[in-house]
């Protein structure tokens, strides 16, 4: 111990001597002559930023192009040239282009924020994110790189109006919540896309996204909350989390990073990328294994008298997993680009520390391809596909909760896979008007088989669903104020259902889900906005037909609905130095699905029905700022007042809080981001008193609790070596106690030591 803590020390000293940064000369770009338009598309991917531009202001405009090394700044001006447009710099250095814009560059040292970006999805148009009507966060690479989180879901937890669950050690994922709407038992209410497209299947409610993405492989995630089924569907009411990975445009590089750090866990990862001729190319790969924290120690007190039977890890929960990814991005042509991805992963690990037939398996590859094509008169085709193909080989369960034996007391198999196709036009009819429209197909499958210890099949289960969609969106600017109406009609097919041998009917839903939004933007910077929507979850065959004895069908049960409505304020300094976000949201989570009772001619029975309904009232505060060039205070609180109105099956928990739902939630960092000395972020999460069931009984209470996480980074060069990167992460630096999902206990002081080359 006094040896490890003399090595962090060292370090943290070392991180702190200053260093001389190299001054960069600019990229190498090649941008021949063409329509403006295209060359802008040209010049963000070969530089890796982000140009945001009104098609309307491109359309007609030619450039003679460009061909040498350019700053971002540079080659904007060079392209804008005598075509009466400029460009505005955001704080993270993203760019705006437009008529009547200064061409300037991005204060040094901006700070981060959810206004300082351009967001894709919160209306499927490049838009920054101060003119749309929706509550929006964007988590940068830059934040990315400095947040050094273990888990991709990581990444979330520092958001307004999110919320993760997090279970069974190490090996599992954490499952985000959007604004307090919980799980149902329909499925899971937060879509999460991968490069804006659904990667699982609607068949099912278990989420893989996040098994498959690493942090090295995210340029971005967007976050848009409130209800997102009139542009992506069904399972989008609390909001949408789009995970975009990176393209690897530019220079080539290659990078290596090596780690380890508490309970034995130790890391390698490998990434590569860059430009060549027609083709951006990115690589990554990464392998992490840890032997786990020990989570209970026996049965926590207040879960006691409600479990009878002793539940505690022998050891730590140890976990493995490996993950690939891998995207090639072709441009044929000036005004279209192609770009293809994979993510191949396989992880496993313990659900319960020390218990050898407690354990889970799983594996999955997804795939996603999107064509691009810029046409001269400022229409925009946008056609994509994705494929997963995910599945837990195998799960075991024990008997010592029951009978206290480790032996082997059953294990199962889930496949499952899922294919989507999406086509999408934007197109301009009006001046000042963007019309989108497009059509969505996905099919998933979903199988489950059931085992004993000696391998003999004990049942199977599997059923299928498809859903068909057409969506509308029509964005009119009237100068200042922006209004977005908009509509989708889904027809949700279930079929092919089969239990433990016996066919089951097939049934099918169709939903349509409408929204209306307006942004009024009062001056540069400070803008008002509001909306009200619509989204779902449908009903699937599983719930609407059940096997057993003890159950009734239910054919007749409908989707689940929600409808919201949100006002807010959004506003960011000319300079810089202030931005942030206040919204306030109204959402009723309707014809919730609960398990009733019925009468039948063979005695009472339990059946799924349309009988819940839940509201919602919040509060998000978002404020990021910047002090002198390098130091950037954030911080951001969550009021919800999530509240159980009606459910007729159980009265007794109308007026009760939703699971799940902590009431108060805030975060405060300080970032401090000095290239020639040190990276540092230091950030503490409150997360306020919660209940893991409806009934709110003491014994799925979790208190209160506040963690804080220190991050430190630090570049240098060896004389004309790579670039080196040394980093140490401690989370829940004091040690603080919190929990996860009902008794599994988070972990407590743990630390990261890494160091990476750039080649």
């Amino acid at each position: 111990m006094r040896t490890a803590a003399g090595v962090l020390l060292a370090l943290c000293l070392w991180m702190l001597q200053p260093v001389v940064a190299l001054a960069a000369d600019g990229e190498a770009l090649r941008i021949g002559p063409q329509p403006l338009g295209s060359a802008l598309q040209s010049l963000a991917a070969q530089a890796g930023i982000q140009i945001l531009f009104p098609a309307e202001a491109v359309a007609g405009l030619e450039t003679p192009g460009l061909e040498g090394r350019y700053t971002p700044e540079q080659a904007l001006r060079r392209l804008l040239a005598g075509t009466g447009l400029g460009f505005r710099a955001t704080a993270a250095g993203s760019y705006a282009v437009g008529p009547g814009l200064e061409s300037a560059a991005a204060a040094p040292g901006a700070a981060p924020g959810a206004q300082r970006l351009i967001t894709v999805t919160a209306t499927r148009t490049e838009r920054e994110v101060i003119d749309v009507p929706a509550s929006v966060s964007v988590v940068t690479a830059e934040e990315i790189a400095r947040q050094h989180a273990a888990k991709p879901e990581d990444l979330l937890r520092s958001l307004p109006g999110v919320d993760l669950t997090y279970m069974s050690g190490s090996a599992a994922a954490g499952i985000p919540v959007l604004r307090g709407l919980g799980q149902s038992f329909a499925g899971t209410t937060t879509q999460s896309l991968l490069n804006g497209m659904p990667v699982e299947p609607l068949a099912i409610t278990r989420r893989y996204l996040w098994y498959a993405v690493s942090p090295e492989s995210i340029d971005r995630i967007e976050v848009v909350r409130g209800p997102g089924s009139v542009l992506y569907g069904p399972s989008a009411m609390g909001g949408v989390i789009n995970v975009i990975t990176k393209r690897g445009a530019g220079e080539p590089f290659a990078r290596i990073s090596a780690g380890a750090g508490s309970h034995a866990a130790r890391g390698l990862s490998l990434s590569a990328g860059g430009t060549a001729g027609d083709f951006d190319l990115f690589l990554a790969a990464s392998a992490h294994e840890s032997d786990g924290f020990v989570q209970l120690t026996g049965t926590p007190p207040p879960w006691r008298d409600w479990f009878d039977y002793d539940y505690r890890d022998l050891d730590g929960r140890d976990s493995r997993e490996r993950k690939v990814s891998a995207r090639l991005t072709w441009w044929p042509g000036e005004a279209t680009d192609l770009a293809l991805g994979v993510h191949h992963f396989e992880n496993e690990g313990a659900v319960l520390g020390g218990h050898p037939n407690y354990r889970i398996e799983q594996e999955g590859t997804l795939l996603d391809a999107a064509l691009n094509h810029h046409f001269a008169g400022g229409q925009l085709l946008k056609a994509k596909l994705a494929y997963s193909d995910v599945s837990a080989p195998r799960r075991t369960y024990d008997y010592y909760e029951y009978l206290g034996t480790l032996e082997e007391f059953y294990h199962d198999r889930e496949d499952e896979e899922s294919f989507s196709a999406e086509l999408q036009l934007d197109f301009h009819p009006l001046e000042g008007n963007t019309l989108t429209l497009g059509g969505v197909w996905w099919d998933g499958r979903w199988s489950s088989s059931e085992y004993g210890p000696d391998g003999e099949l004990w049942g199977e289960m599997s059923h299928r669903s498809r859903t068909y969609g057409l969506f509308a969106q029509d964005e009119h600017r009237f100068d200042r104020l922006t209004l977005t109406l908009g509509g989708r009609y889904d027809i949700y097919e279930h079929y092919d259902y089969e239990a433990y041998g016996t066919a089951k009917p097939d049934a099918d839903d169709a939903v349509f889900t409408p929204r209306a939004g307006l942004s009024y933007r009062l001056r540069d910077g400070l803008a008002l906005y509001a909306s009200a929507g619509t989204a779902y979850i449908p009903a699937p065959n599983s719930l609407k037909y059940r096997s057993g004895g003890m159950w009734a069908d239910n054919p007749d049960l409908e989707p689940e609905t929600a409808v919201s409505y949100e006002t807010g304020l959004k506003f960011e300094s000319l300079a810089g130095f202030l931005d942030g976000s206040a919204a306030l949201y109204h959402t009723t989570f309707k014809d919730k699905i609960a398990r009733g009772e019925v009468e039948t001619g063979t005695g009472t029975k339990s059946q799924f029905q349309n009988l819940g309904e839940t509201r919602v009232l919040g509060f998000e505060l978002e404020l990021n700022t910047r002090l002198g060039r390098y130091w950037q205070p954030f911080f951001n609180y969550t009021y919800t007042d999530s509240e159980i109105t009606e459910n007729p099956s159980d009265p007794a928990l109308e007026g009760n809080r939703t699971a799940n739902t902590p009431r108060h939630k805030f975060n405060i960092g300080l970032a401090y981001d000095n290239p020639e000395l040190l990276t540092a972020q230091v950030i503490g999460r409150y997360v306020g008193e919660r209940y893991f069931e409806d009934s709110n009984a003491g014994y799925s209470r979790a208190d209160s609790h506040f963690l804080a996480d220190v991050k430190l980074s630090r570049s240098f060069r060896v004389g004309a070596g790579p670039e080196w990167v040394a980093s140490l992460a401690v989370d829940n630096v004091f040690d603080g106690t919190g929990y996860g999902f009902w008794y599994e206990r988070l972990d407590g002081r743990s630390w990261w030591l890494e160091l990476a080359a750039r080649f």
